[in-house]
């Protein structure tokens, strides 16, 4: 309990303007709130689903993050494919497999990846909380 009050206080604290901070860069920002309330990390309130990603991986800007063919997963001659990152030498995968359509564009298919991955962490126990809202304990 009292570490949820402590991070309470964390939350609060890094959720308030600082004199040099905008109203409009507070609500700006939001933050993506781990299961079980251990972790927290600021994003902006436009993130897109591959930021959102990153941010709830640990992943630095420079990391890769794409589409890899998962051959554990083929389905007949229609190639399935996974959202991943590579960590210590080895891709870390990120959601289900995705079957690709015949002549599917793979922009199309990366971006329902990151839907799918995200809708992942919604399902998760992940939230996303705007900077300096009040709510509910």
């Amino acid at each position: 309990m009292q570490g949820l009050a402590s991070f309470d206080r964390w939350l609060a604290h890094r959720a308030a303007p600082a004199v040099a901070t905008s109203v409009a860069d507070t609500a700006a920002t939001r933050y993506l709130i781990a299961p079980g309330r251990t972790n927290a990390v600021a994003v902006a309130h436009d993130a897109d689903a591959a930021t959102l990603l990153r941010a709830a991986h640990g992943l630095a800007d420079g990391d890769w993050l794409g589409l890899l063919a998962d051959d554990a997963r083929r389905a007949g001659a229609r190639q399935a494919w996974r959202l991943a990152f590579w960590r210590e030498g080895r891709p870390q995968w990120i959601g289900d497999a995705l079957v690709a359509r015949a002549g599917q564009n793979g922009a199309a298919l990366r971006r329902a990846a990151l839907a799918a991955a995200v809708d992942g962490l919604w399902a998760a126990g992940w939230r996303l909380v705007d900077a300096g809202v009040p709510r509910a304990v």
